[in-house]
C-alpha cells in the first residue's frame, strides 16, 4: 500500500500554495525595496527638489506675467514669438542649474501649470491689464 499523509492529500497542496504566496510575497517585498535603493542612489530618478524648483518658478512673478500674457495672446490669435519667450525664461534657470535636467524639467512642468491657469482666466483685456501684458512689446510678433 502507498503512503498515506495523516492530513491526506489536502495538506499537501495547502502547503505548496502557501508557499507559493510567501514567496511571491518576498520577491514583491524584494523587489520593491531593490528598486527604491535604486531609484536613490540615480539621485531620486531627477525628482529629488523639483517641487521646491517647480514652486520657486511658478511664485517668480516674472515667470508667472510672461506665461500668462503668452498664453492670453494665444487664446485670442495673436502670434507669439516663442524663442523668445523661452530664452527669456530660461534666464531663470541658470541660478538653479546644477548639471541636471532638472531645472529643464521644472520650467516644463511650470510653463503648463501657468499655461492652464491662463487658460482659466477670462480671456479678456482685463486679465491682460492685470498681469500688464501691455510691457511685454518683445512678446508679440509683428507680421512681416
Amino acid at each position: 500500500m502507498g503512503k498515506t499523509h495523516l492530513y491526506g492529500p489536502f495538506m499537501s497542496k495547502l502547503a505548496l500554495t502557501v508557499t507559493l504566496l510567501i514567496g511571491l510575497l518576498f520577491g514583491a517585498v524584494g523587489g520593491y525595496a531593490l528598486s527604491q535603493k535604486l531609484i536613490i542612489a540615480r539621485g531620486g530618478g531627477a525628482t529629488m527638489g523639483f517641487v521646491p524648483l517647480a514652486n520657486q518658478l511658478i511664485e517668480e512673478p516674472e515667470v508667472r506675467q510672461m506665461t500668462i500674457c503668452a498664453k492670453l495672446a494665444m487664446n485670442q490669435g495673436q502670434k507669439i514669438d516663442n524663442l523668445a519667450l523661452n530664452l527669456r525664461l530660461n534666464r531663470f534657470l541658470m541660478s538653479m542649474d546644477d548639471g541636471s535636467q532638472r531645472p529643464f524639467f521644472a520650467l516644463i512642468f511650470a510653463k503648463a501649470y501657468l499655461m492652464g491657469l491662463a487658460d482659466s482666466l477670462p480671456q479678456s483685456g482685463e486679465s491682460a491689464g492685470e498681469y500688464r501684458c501691455d510691457e511685454l512689446t518683445w512678446l508679440y510678433k509683428v507680421d512681416s
